[in-house]
């Protein structure tokens, strides 16, 4: 059995290079990243020697310019790093379409109380070397403790496994037999603490890149390299990498992925030996290294939300697989307000308000301690408002036609109407 052969998952890279790589990113112009987002992808970057160059031995290393590309939607421009990762990078995310439903509306005073409310989330912001406040390409995101952040993440890899009984195959057994083959788009995205820290864990804030497209692709890889996102994100069980200290969680993931590839490789040469191709290992052998793009730049990070979410609002408005109405329906009429917003045909406050991601009381000209009846009529007056655009707003009708895929407005017909009016539903 050759070398090659045996080393099939791969441990994390050294240190130097680690960090080589870190400030070749930190180095693009057209990068904007915090340095802690960089550090947290470079140990699930197994081979960065490969990704870097530089002209002379005394010059700084740099990133190749093939690996870059540039993303311009209508809500604004990202730079993209394209590169191989180690199977379990990545993490779901709670804010995927495809499961919008399953969290309450924060624009709805009277929804289900029983649903989760989603966690806080604004653009990444740091205080420079210059004492200059300075916005990145990244997220961040309030959870009240590290329990609420292990609930969140988890809540989302149910919701992505109830939504894949609508997908017309096993995704997970097509990645055991075929590898994935398109890369998932994944960005920046930090956990932040309410609550101070409790017993031996110090932590106070959780980095992760999570997947804004791909989301099943990457609950599936990580099901079948036996990890969840949650792992990935807080910390991984000793039991899981073949260590004896069952109790105890490994938060490195220099040293956990690199002790992950050490029992990965080891039982899949078992297998083999055996003849077993229903092994965990053998099985989750072609997804081992796996293609992904990092969003590592912005020319608007202040919009970066609203530019990653144009992208899994597209998936969704026109699906490669079908998924639950109601869901499409959210997407959908999201997509339409957002196009209004990255028009300057509506504020961005009021386009949050409409997505539901705020309350009603949030528009300037709405009270603050309005009534759960008022808040619920200026809402859906201005949805209506929004998805029934009048004869004299040109620029709307010509927005929504275009998100909707909608025939001319003389072929319009009652089947539309209907659509537009589920589309603008909480």
């Amino acid at each position: 059995m050759s070398e090659k052969r045996t080393s099939v998952f791969p441990s994390a890279p050294p240190a130097e290079w680690q960090g080589r790589f870190v400030d070749a990113v930190l180095a693009l112009p057209s990068a904007n990243l915090p340095r802690g987002a960089v550090e947290t992808i470079a140990p699930f970057v197994p081979q960065p020697k490969n990704l870097l160059q530089r002209s002379t031995t005394a010059s700084p290393w740099q990133l190749r310019p093939d690996l870059i590309k540039t993303v311009t939607t209508s809500a604004g421009t990202i730079t993209i790093l394209r590169l191989q990762v180690h199977g379990a990078a990545g993490s779901v995310w709670e804010r995927n379409e495809r499961h919008s439903s399953a969290w309450r509306s924060a624009a709805d005073p009277q929804g289900d109380h029983d649903l989760p409310s989603l966690p806080a989330l604004r653009t990444w912001t740091g205080i420079t070397t210059g004492e200059v406040e300075q916005t990145y390409a990244a997220l961040r995101a309030e959870v009240d403790s590290l329990k609420h952040l292990v609930s969140v993440i988890e809540r989302a890899g149910n919701e992505l496994e109830v939504s894949t009984g609508n997908r017309p195959y096993d995704l997970t057994e097509d990645l055991a037999l075929n590898g994935q083959l398109e890369p998932c788009l994944l960005v920046a995205q930090q956990y932040v603490l309410r609550e101070p820290p409790t017993g031996n864990d110090e932590r106070a804030s959780f980095w992760t890149w999570a997947a804004v497209r791909g989301n099943n692709r990457t609950l599936a890889r990580q099901e079948l390299l036996g990890l969840t996102s949650a792992e990935v994100v807080t910390g991984v069980p000793a039991a899981k990498l073949g260590l004896p200290d069952n109790a105890n969680v490994l938060v490195n993931p220099s040293f956990w992925i690199s002790r992950l590839a050490d029992r990965l490789n080891r039982e899949l040469r078992e297998a083999e030996a055996a003849g077993s191709s229903e092994a965990p290992a053998y099985r989750a052998r072609k997804v081992a290294i796996v293609e992904a793009e990092l969003v590592i730049g912005s020319d608007t990070p202040s919009r970066l939300y609203q530019i990653v979410q144009s992208t899994n609002r597209r998936d969704h408005v026109h699906p490669p697989l079908d998924f639950r109405p109601n869901d499409r329906a959210r997407a959908v009429g999201r997509s339409v307000i957002a196009a209004y917003a990255d028009g300057g045909l509506i504020s961005d406050i009021e386009a949050e308000v409409l997505i539901g991601d705020r309350p009603a009381t949030a528009l300037p000209d709405v009270p603050r301690h309005a009534s759960i009846s008022v808040q619920h009529d200026v809402r859906s007056m201005r949805l209506l408002e929004a998805l029934f655009p009048t004869t004299d707003q040109a620029e709307r009708r010509e927005k929504i036609r275009t998100v909707l895929s909608e025939p001319a407005p003389s072929q319009l017909s009652a089947v539309h109407m209907r659509q537009r009016l589920r589309d603008g539903r909480r």
